[in-house]
């Protein structure tokens, strides 16, 4: 009997000792390795997927007095992993630039456009990166990482 129970003692700790090291130290380093993969996966993809944020913004974050002539993308971005989701996310620094629909100028008036500085949106799942046009509007990468850590956990690219 007292044999049984050191079995089962040395059986429980074995299993301790084996969930711990899988989770603490071979759960992360799968983590980083998808991390970084997903990582260089955007800097191949990149020119498609800001291509497609383009397409995708015109209805999604232009005010309705205005129409989205172009993007003037930047070199500045940030990785993070979303906390709710678990997924990559790539936060873009861009210029958008807004110009006014025809219907909304005055007779005569110039038409002028306003170059609004943003964070364009980009997440990684199920080994393909994608964006739903969305346009955080007056930040930089860094910034929207920083004043989002409820959401936002920052990603060293190596």
């Amino acid at each position: 009997m007292e044999t049984a129970i050191w079995v089962a003692c040395t059986a429980a700790a074995i299993s301790y000792f084996v969930y711990r090291v899988l989770t603490v130290e071979i759960g992360p380093m799968l983590t980083r390795r998808e991390e970084q993969l997903a990582i260089r996966k955007f800097g191949y993809q990149r020119e498609v997927l800001e291509a497609k944020f383009s397409e995708l913004a015109v209805s999604q974050n232009t005010p309705h007095d205005f129409e989205h002539v172009e993007c003037d993308w930047k070199s500045d971005v940030s990785f993070a992993r979303d906390r709710m989701t678990g997924s990559v996310s790539a936060l873009v620094s861009v210029d958008i630039m807004l110009t006014p629909h025809e219907s909304e100028l005055h007779a005569n008036s110039p038409r002028i456009g306003i170059r609004k500085p943003a964070v364009a949106v980009f997440f990684y799942q199920e080994g393909a990166w994608s964006t739903r046009g969305l346009a955080l509007f007056n930040q930089t990468p860094a910034a929207a990482v920083e004043h989002r850590p409820h959401h936002f956990q920052e990603i060293q690219a190596a």
